[in-house]
């Protein structure tokens, strides 16, 4: 037979109830405070893989534009205006665009001046930038936006 007011009981005085509830929210506070600095560590970490693939990208775009011939590149984007040809041949000037690491043709013109004009696309560490590449006669200045290049450069040439 059982005793009926046995301390052994469920719901009893002397039941295990397990951690306090001071202790369950100390540990909650714990746990979130470390997800939260980890989530700020790993999204620091993402920013310098951006910066460092932007300043690097920027500086290959720099020495880039000095190699570009400008008399060369008009000649290919008129031919590529008219449109002649089919595949790589309809768009000569593209193989005289620079290629750079880090980074993706996004579009590329001539305009009056002369001057070419190149945007990069940059997608490192989860973010988008653009760095635009001016060659002109008087020599190359790279600009950088930190939005993707359909919209990184509205109103300028």
């Amino acid at each position: 037979m059982t005793d009926g007011g046995s301390a052994d009981s469920p719901g009893g005085p002397e039941a295990n109830r397990g951690l306090s509830r001071r202790a369950r929210g100390t540990i909650l506070v714990v746990v979130l405070g470390g997800l939260m600095l980890v989530g700020v560590l790993v999204g620091q970490r993402r920013r310098d893989d951006y910066d460092h693939t932007m300043t690097r990208v920027q500086v290959a775009a720099q020495a880039a534009g000095d190699t570009i011939d400008i008399g060369a590149f008009q000649s290919a984007w008129a031919q590529e205006q008219v449109g002649e040809g089919s595949g790589d041949e309809a768009r000569p000037a593209a193989a005289l665009v620079p290629k750079l690491a880090g980074a993706d043709v996004a579009s590329y013109t001539f305009t009056g001046g002369p001057s070419v004009v190149v945007d990069y696309q940059i997608d490192a560490g989860g973010q988008q930038g653009c760095v635009r590449l001016v060659r002109t006669p008087d020599g190359t200045t790279v600009q950088r936006a930190d939005s993707v290049c359909a919209r990184a450069f509205l109103g300028a040439p």
